[in-house]
């Protein structure tokens, strides 16, 4: 599976340690500081350089912000790319384990299978699946695929097996969906009938015995029916607020560096859930030492596990859950993971439900940062950044995907989720005033 990487960023690396490196022809890059270098003795060149010599591969777009590179390739007439974000969490996360080796161990060699959907996951899968000698395997086409990409990915990868849904019944015994297109997905599992079993191949989070901490479960219905607060940390909070909560015993989660303002305030919160590798990375000692009774952390970071770890820290496994205009999945049983998509406040939302909340009030959730991440104006603290914090970008459009999923999810379970945030751009809660419900 011959491939070309669109940018070397974090991204871009990370899929590059995960596939073979005669995988990889080169990186294309627009950033021109970089193009002519080499990164682990693969090229890094321009798109021009790309159309001169390259056209008959595939790229593989590693950025989350797809659209306007999408854009320039299709009105160069470029069809022939991949988009990362549209992977499963394993391929786009930080993972630690052989996860597919252990999910591919689950399944049956002697039968035939159809890989639903044309993309770099279903590749990647087909090229595992030949390795093990499996009856045969099929990429099956979804119906609405653009055909130009259709087209070039039966001419480029010619080795590739592929079929239409209409040709699923004499060849398929089993498919293995690998998109998160949830529609066409249950389209496929009605074409297929009952004859071929349909199985969910992209979300494996409860198929992998390592993502799965029996701990976690202490705090199912830990405090059901009650109320809590998840206290986020935008320019909007005060200072006040946080003594306020305390005065009045209210159970709150926060998370990150809210630490950072412990010696202006007596509040701790009652949980506390940081999962960012770059805040695990930098913060690990202050992390493990701040004083709070629970800890929630991920295992985005592995290096943060090594050595002696407290008993009220609690790892959870961190499910990346972005997937280009698909709202995040949520997770009923933390156990197995929690889905992430773009802010932890997410990950504070599947643990207050878990735990049996039913009325969540939202505090310091502004939705509004400057394009400098870390500009002092970001958070309600000064000192929340030091000069050699790392940060991830402001993903916008997947922390409003994940405030959308949260609210389906309250909806459809009867929790209310209230924003008390002063002020901000979060306008897909019921606004309430946060000095009116203390007053």
């Amino acid at each position: 599976m011959k491939i070309l990487i669109w940018g070397c960023g974090v991204r871009g690396k990370r899929i590059f340690s995960r596939l073979n490196k005669e995988e990889v022809i080169a990186f294309i890059e627009s950033n021109e500081e970089l193009i002519g270098s080499e990164y682990e003795g693969k090229r890094v060149i321009s798109l021009e350089t790309y159309e001169r010599e390259y056209t008959n591969y595939f790229i593989l777009i590693s950025p989350v912000r797809v659209n306007t590179i999408k854009q320039l390739l299709e009105k160069k007439g470029i069809y022939q790319y991949f988009e990362l974000i549209n992977c499963p969490a394993e391929l786009q996360g930080v993972p630690y384990y052989d996860c597919y080796d252990k999910y591919l161990d689950t399944l049956n060699l002697e039968k035939n299978y159809g890989l639903f959907g044309i993309n770099f996951y279903s590749l990647y899968l087909y090229e595992k699946l030949s390795q093990r000698n499996v009856g045969m395997t099929y990429i099956i086409a979804e119906k609405n695929i653009a055909w130009p990409k259709f087209e070039a990915a039966k001419k480029i990868y010619r080795d590739i097996n592929f079929i239409q849904e209409n040709e699923i019944e004499e060849k398929v015994d089993i498919i293995l969906t690998t998109t998160l297109n949830r529609e066409a997905n249950e389209r496929i599992a009605r074409v297929s009938g009952n004859r071929i079993k349909v199985e969910d191949s992209f979300d494996i989070i409860k198929k992998i015995p390592e993502y799965k901490n029996e701990r976690l479960e202490q705090f199912k219905n830990k405090h059901m029916g009650k109320r809590c607060f998840i206290v986020a940390t935008g320019p909007s909070l005060r200072i006040s607020d946080l003594e306020i909560l305390k005065e009045n015993k209210i159970v709150s989660f926060s998370m990150n560096r809210v630490y950072r303002a412990f010696d202006q305030t007596t509040w701790r919160p009652d949980y506390y859930v940081v999962a960012d590798w770059r805040c695990l990375q930098e913060s690990r000692d202050e992390i493990i030492d701040i004083p709070v009774n629970y800890k929630f952390v991920s295992d985005e970071y592995s290096s943060f596990w090594d050595g002696d770890i407290p008993e009220n820290i609690y790892k959870f496994h961190c499910h990346w859950s972005l997937v280009e205009k698909e709202l995040p999945k949520y997770a009923e049983d933390i156990r197995y993971g929690m889905y992430t998509c773009g802010t932890v406040v997410y990950n504070c939302f599947q643990l207050a439900t878990y735990m049996g909340f039913k009325e969540i009030y939202l505090i310091g959730v502004d939705f509004s940062f400057s394009n400098e991440y870390k500009n002092v104006n970001n958070h309600f603290i000064k000192n929340y950044y030091n000069s050699n914090s790392q940060t991830s970008n402001f993903y916008d459009e997947e922390q409003f995907r994940s405030h959308r999923a949260a609210k389906k999810y309250a909806d459809e379970h009867g929790i209310k989720i209230y924003n008390a945030t002063r002020g901000g751009k979060l306008e897909i809660f019921t606004r309430v005033d946060f000095d009116s419900l203390f007053t």
